[in-house]
């Protein structure tokens, strides 16, 4: 997934269009539909995993049952996708507000930082990884 996404990046950024766009100027249209049904099928895979993932984090947390925290997420994910704008307060759009918020690098970090011996190493790496600058499209 990692080298498809690579894949993806890369001609995005040469050619200034996405993966599907260039298959349907090159290819036949029964490619296309092949290529985004997989598409599809691997995004609601990969959904359904950070979903139960979230759900079973907030069960640790929390205590309270894995179908009622799958079900707030899912419901709160589809409602903030309809409604929240693309451009938020100030002119930050929602990949910044993400960039933010992501903090699992840090939390990476913290973890090997108390058990690997190269502690000083792992958080230099974590932290630079977590604070690059957003590439734009």
């Amino acid at each position: 997934m990692i080298a498809v996404q690579e894949m993806c990046g890369r001609v995005a950024l040469v050619t200034s269009k996405g993966l599907s766009a260039i298959i349907k100027e090159h290819y036949p249209k029964w490619l296309l539909y092949s290529v985004l049904m997989l598409l599809v099928g691997a995004n609601t895979i990969n959904v359904y995993a950070d979903i139960n993932i979230m759900a079973a984090s907030m069960k640790m947390l929390f205590g309270l049952p894995f179908a009622l925290w799958a079900t707030v997420l899912t419901l709160g994910m589809v409602v903030a996708q309809i409604t929240v704008p693309y451009t938020l307060v100030m002119g930050a759009t929602v990949i910044d507000v993400f960039a933010f918020m992501d903090f699992s690098h840090y939390g990476t970090a913290a973890m090997a930082a108390g058990q690997h011996p190269l502690e000083q190493e792992v958080v230099l790496l974590a932290t630079r990884r977590a604070a690059r600058p957003l590439i734009r499209f």
